[in-house]
């Protein structure tokens, strides 16, 4: 069965209408058009998409229903957030499939804008924080499109490639940014009949930032760290237009883990924080070669204190903190566990966690979040 990410074939063809199928090939995503009567055979669809002469469009289904499938699957309030910002019905009866399918035909934006929200928490990467007080930003399309020449000729330079699309949608919850991109140069091998032969291609990267006025706060996921430092200084300037904005956010600190490392942090919690604990430290010993020493534990301050006297987090420099904190909104039920990791000076994954706003006000009283 043919395969992209998750895509089950099978399934997504019998939950999608005929017509959306017509649709979707009449619309000229590939020139290969096959004949639509194989809608109703997933055998024929599969050999369709298996023909080497159809390899090149059948590589553009794939990634297409690729994408249509995932969110689906993983991310299916993130259609129907979509729909409520779209003109489209939205019937609820109906498949998932179906619905998002629809979506992606009849209302592009409102697509990319789930899919948006769809990869900033679906990936496994830490988000860089930032403090970026710029106001209620209100991106404009000259803006956007400014924005997205200067970093297709900053990856050009970079020998990434100039390939760049930059889309940005505002909510209630702020300003959601996608950049998708060209990667470096790759080259697979692959079986062409009894031969093998080698194929190089440039895949796509997708970054996604989020901007939240009421906090200050611009999170890059993931990007490397040239990439966010690239993309601070692009949103300061030609969405913020505040060039200056770039250099102070990448400046301040956002965590700090000396409370930690000097024993000061209470892991007391209050009415609605019930249990705070350490699971995991990195600790980078002042010793040849920088080495770090990981201690992971159900509860690691009550570890060193009992059974590893000798060691202390003063011992060196804290890099990086997992830390549970168990949330009890009522008398009834038990306590959620909500677990996030820390890297100074600002990598954390707290902001997509839920009762991120409780945890964040416990922290800024202990002197771990800054900002």
């Amino acid at each position: 069965m043919p395969r992209h990410r998750g895509l089950n074939l099978k399934r997504f063809i019998f939950n999608i209408p005929f017509d959306l199928f017509q649709q979707y090939f009449s619309q000229g995503t590939v020139e290969s058009d096959p004949n639509t009567t194989m809608f109703a055979d997933v055998k024929a669809m599969e050999s369709w998409l298996d023909a080497s002469e159809n390899r090149e469009a059948a590589g553009v289904v794939l990634e297409e229903w690729g994408r249509i499938f995932d969110i689906c699957v993983n991310g299916g309030v993130h259609v129907f957030r979509a729909y409520e910002r779209s003109n489209l019905l939205c019937d609820q009866d109906r498949p998932i499939d179906e619905l998002a399918m629809r979506l992606f035909l009849e209302d592009q934006d409102a697509f990319e804008y789930a899919w948006s929200y769809y990869l900033l928490h679906a990936s496994q990467a830490r988000v860089s924080q930032y403090r970026f007080p710029a106001g209620d930003l209100v991106p404009q399309p000259d803006q956007v499109k400014a924005m997205e020449r200067f970093l297709s000729g900053m990856f050009e330079q970079q020998k990434k490639g100039a390939a760049c699309r930059v889309r940005v949608n505002r909510d209630q919850a702020g300003v959601i940014i996608l950049v998708s991109r060209g990667a470096y140069m790759r080259t697979v091998m692959q079986w062409q009949g009894t031969r093998v032969v080698f194929r190089t291609f440039r895949p796509a990267v997708e970054d996604v930032m989020t901007y939240e006025p009421d906090a200050e706060r611009l999170n890059i996921r993931p990007g490397f760290n040239r990439d966010r430092a690239l993309y601070v200084h692009a949103i300061a300037r030609f969405l913020a237009e505040d060039e200056e904005l770039a250099d102070r956010a990448l400046s301040d600190r956002v965590f700090s883990l000396e409370r930690f490392q000097n024993g000061t942090f209470s892991y007391k919690g209050n009415d609605v924080i019930r249990r705070v604990a350490l699971r995991e430290a990195h600790l980078q010993l002042p010793a040849l070669g920088e080495p770090t020493l990981v201690i992971k534990s159900d509860d690691v301050a009550r570890t060193l204190a009992d059974d590893l006297q000798g060691v202390r987090l003063s011992m060196g420099d804290l890099r990086r903190v997992r830390l549970l904190f168990e949330i009890q909104m009522s008398a009834k039920g038990k306590p959620e566990p909500v677990v996030f990791e820390i890297e100074p000076p600002g990598f954390s994954d707290l902001s997509l966690k839920r009762h991120n706003d409780i945890i964040e006000a416990y922290l800024r009283t202990q002197g771990v979040k800054l900002v």
